[in-house]
């Protein structure tokens, strides 16, 4: 057993086994859970991650979905977090769409210049110039 503990929204969980006509007995048989749990959780919300887990799959919902504002754990000192946490996906899209045209336009340049120097040269002897660099 995990000592993890969450904070799920006791409204969306009524919410949600009302919208199904169930009783919370009847939330607690397919949850696989005691009665009394489910009645905790209804009345205060704090829930082991097991029993989020176990209410959420009975509801056929995604765990965040039961989740209060205060459902995500805050980070563990030391450990890694993301450096675009909370940023845009488009956001993250767009600046890594710039990077992909700007190296294009970048190397492009150079390889075209390359190119056009190399058939400059060619011309060059072709026309049996003495000073073809």
């Amino acid at each position: 057993m995990s000592d993890e503990h969450m904070k799920l929204d006791p409204a969306r969980l009524k919410q949600l086994r009302e919208s199904r006509g169930w009783t919370q007995e009847q939330l607690a048989d397919i949850a696989g859970l005691n009665a009394r749990t489910v009645q905790r959780v209804e009345a205060g919300g704090n829930a082991s991650a097991e029993t989020g887990m176990a209410l959420a799959s009975a509801l056929d919902c995604p765990l965040p979905e039961l989740s209060g504002p205060s459902a995500t754990p805050a980070p563990q000192p030391g450990a890694p977090t993301s450096a675009f946490a909370g940023t845009s996906p488009w956001l993250i899209l767009v600046l890594l769409l710039a990077i992909v045209v700007w190296l294009q336009i970048s190397f492009g340049f150079g390889v075209g210049r390359d190119l056009a120097e190399r058939d400059n040269r060619n011309a060059c002897r072709e026309t049996s110039g003495t000073d073809c660099r």
